[in-house]
Formats: structure tokens, sequence, C-alpha cells
């Protein structure tokens, strides 16, 4: 996965994705980051985080 990453980083087509430390980090960055994705287990997402369903 990380090959492919860096393939796309390097080429300047791609950005890597962010890699937070832990989950409150990851809420904090969703929290802060208008239109950021992210995954958190069921029970660590807030009402401050809207929830995408993909079928």
């Amino acid at each position: 996965m990380r090959r492919g990453w860096n393939k796309l980083v390097f080429s300047g087509t791609g950005q890597a994705p962010v890699l937070v430390k832990d989950k409150q980090e990851m809420i904090d960055r969703l929290n802060s980051t208008p239109g950021g994705v992210g995954y958190l287990v069921e029970d660590d997402i807030s009402d401050s985080i809207s929830i995408l369903q993909i079928q």
C-alpha cells in the first residue's frame, strides 16, 4: 500500500493520507477539517461527526 501512495506522491498526482496517533486526534482532525474523511469505531462517533454510508 505504501508503495502505491509513494508513486502518487512522487509523481505529483496525489497526496498521502495523514496518519494520526490515536482516536482523539482523529476526532479533532475530523471536527476541524471541512470535508475530512476518517475511520472510527461506532462507539467513538459523536453528534459533531457525520456518518457517510457507502453501499
